[in-house]
């Protein structure tokens, strides 16, 4: 399968898990009996594990296990998913109020998932140029950031 097809594939289970996430967190503010369905019970499981796999074919076909930004991701997701067990767990003792701050939590790490993915680089900044050359799913034009203003010499006076 060509790398462009497994790309697509990863970003379309990257959406469907952040869109499981957001419903399942919906679910649970409202009381939802729909949370503890089987089927959604399930299905986070299989998008992840589909996610994960597609990422790995990616990493493998374009050689970048070295990049630290595909580390980052690896570890955010572990904690998207470290915030959502306890968050959507069927017989929690936890209160409502903190399952859905956990929810929120691990909202705000899949955001900062898409930004290290926008920027493929660890620290949420533009990469150095020609970084974008490594991943051949990607072109220059696509990715690249108008340059910011020099600062001021210390010599203008």
């Amino acid at each position: 399968m060509p790398y462009v097809a497994i790309k697509h594939l990863h970003v379309t289970f990257a959406a469907l898990s952040l869109l499981i996430f957001i419903v399942r967190g919906i679910w649970l503010a409202t009381d939802n009996a729909r949370l503890h369905s089987k089927l959604f019970k399930v299905l986070p499981h299989v998008a992840y594990t589909l996610l994960v796999v597609c990422g790995i074919a990616l990493a493998s076909l374009s050689n970048q296990w070295d990049q630290a930004w595909i580390w980052i991701k690896i570890a955010l997701l572990l904690v998207v998913v470290g915030f959502g067990v306890p968050a959507f767990k069927r017989d929690s003792t936890m209160p409502r109020s903190r399952r859905i701050s956990l929810w929120g939590l691990g909202l705000l790490v899949f955001i900062m998932i898409f930004a290290v993915v926008a920027y493929h680089h660890a620290l949420l900044a533009p990469p150095p140029p020609g970084a974008i050359a490594a991943d051949p799913g990607l072109s220059q034009e696509t990715h690249s950031m108008p340059a910011l203003p020099s600062p001021p010499s210390a010599d203008h006076k």
